[in-house]
């Protein structure tokens, strides 16, 4: 019996644990897009979705020189904040965190 109570906490301790999403941008980041991505990993962290992702890109032709412009795309796990500058990606990453919390509820 101690030899399978020790098995099982072996392989409990061997498991890995089940990350949260990750959100990876930029390498510099200004303290807007600091602050968004902080936020949306704050509302990612209670989220396990093995694959699922978040890209933070803050180049988007398609959105021109609109200010404070930000689209959010999904393809497979993927999720992409794409922005016209880094109040895009601050709101971008806003608008994201919130509909992860309201899909939480």
């Amino acid at each position: 019996m101690m030899r399978v109570m020790a098995l099982l906490v072996l392989l409990l301790f061997a498991l890995p644990a089940a990350a949260s999403v990750p959100v990876t941008g930029p390498a510099h980041l200004t303290p807007r897009e600091r602050l968004g991505i902080e936020r949306l990993r704050a509302a990612l962290e209670p989220v396990r979705q093995p694959g699922a992702r978040v890209v933070i890109d803050e180049v988007d032709a398609q959105l021109g020189q609109a200010a404070e412009a930000f689209r959010l795309s999904r393809s497979g796990g993927t999720w992409l904040v794409s922005a016209s500058d880094a109040s895009g990606v601050l709101y971008g990453c806003l608008e994201l965190a919130r509909l992860v919390r309201e899909a939480g509820k």
